[in-house]
């Protein structure tokens, strides 16, 4: 009947009926999102590079630390050492290396060329030095290791000079000790700490001794060192030193040739020279060759103009 509820359930109990849903849990529906068009993403670059400002050339900034910056000053100074070291005009100064070789030796000097090199060391080379007007004296070769900064005073300083192929005929040689002293003289024009001597000759009156070498020190001040010198394999060895003007010097020797292709061969020598650049004598000799024994003193002279021979010896078991 019309009357009756339209929940009725003849009597029972009602059904429950749910709730309408709230507006709020109700999930929206999903809404497709629209990505912009080239144009659009464009124009809003543009409008964000405007809020950062442009960088304009010679605004960025450029930080260097200290270690870095002084790392820098010493490489960019050793590098202007080097260029100045390398193409520095040396030649414009021979006349005063031929001045400082000539007060040296005792005698006129003339350089023949000067080079520089960086390999092994900062070197200076002086090739073809020899004396003028026969003076008996000539170096192929001096090598010079100086201390850089030295050579921007009045003072040189070199930490080692190396005579390569020093040739001294007769008149030459008295003077070796005396040029090696005024060389490696403290007080001397220049500071030489080593001076080396390789390749070497000696030439008196034809008695010529070869393939010497030595190295010497730079004395205390006052102090007369002899010059040592002996060949490679230490068979021949020579002490010099000068006394009024004049070489004097110890030999000794053992199993010595004076020349590689001599037939003779010295079991020893012991002798002490006297040579004043014109007479040599030998004296205290002692020979040992051919199973026997040469004793005494020897005098070459050539004083008179003509050579000249003189002595006294002894020959014992030979």
């Amino acid at each position: 009947p019309s009357s009756m509820s339209a929940f009725s359930t003849f009597g029972g109990v009602p059904p429950v009926v749910p709730a309408p849903p709230v507006a709020a849990d109700v999930a929206p529906p999903p809404v497709e999102e629209k990505k912009p068009g080239f144009v659009a993403r464009l124009l809003s670059r543009e409008r964000a590079d405007e809020g950062i400002g442009k960088i304009r050339p010679g605004e960025r900034k450029v930080f260097i630390s200290l270690p870095l910056a002084i790392s820098l000053l010493l490489v960019a100074a050793v590098g202007l050492l080097v260029v100045v070291f390398l193409l520095y005009p040396y030649d414009s100064h021979k006349p005063q290396m031929e001045a400082t070789i000539s007060h040296i030796a005792g005698r006129p000097m003339k350089v023949g060329g000067v080079s520089a090199s960086l390999m092994p060391k900062p070197s200076i080379t002086l090739s073809d030095v020899r004396s003028e007007g026969g003076g008996g004296v000539r170096i192929s070769r001096i090598h010079l290791v100086p201390e850089i900064l030295t050579l921007l005073g009045v003072r040189s300083a070199f930490v080692s000079v190396d005579l390569d192929g020093l040739s001294l005929e007769s008149g030459g040689v008295a003077g070796l000790p005396r040029a090696m002293a005024v060389a490696l003289s403290p007080a001397g024009g220049v500071s030489i700490t080593t001076l080396r001597v390789s390749n070497s000759s000696l030439d008196l009156m034809g008695l010529k001794l070869g393939e010497l070498q030595g190295e010497m020190r730079q004395p205390a001040a006052g102090v007369a060192l002899p010059v040592l010198l002996s060949t490679p394999d230490r068979s021949l060895k020579l002490s010099l030193q000068e006394r009024d003007g004049s070489l004097t010097g110890d030999v000794e020797a053992y199993a010595w040739r004076p020349h590689e292709q001599s037939r003779f061969r010295f079991d020893s020598i012991q002798a002490r020279l006297l040579w004043n650049g014109a007479r040599l004598e030998i004296t205290s000799l002692d020979a040992r060759i051919f199973g026997g024994a040469i004793l005494g003193t020897l005098v070459l002279d050539t004083q008179q103009g003509q050579p000249g021979i003189a002595g006294n010896l002894e020959v014992k078991h030979m």
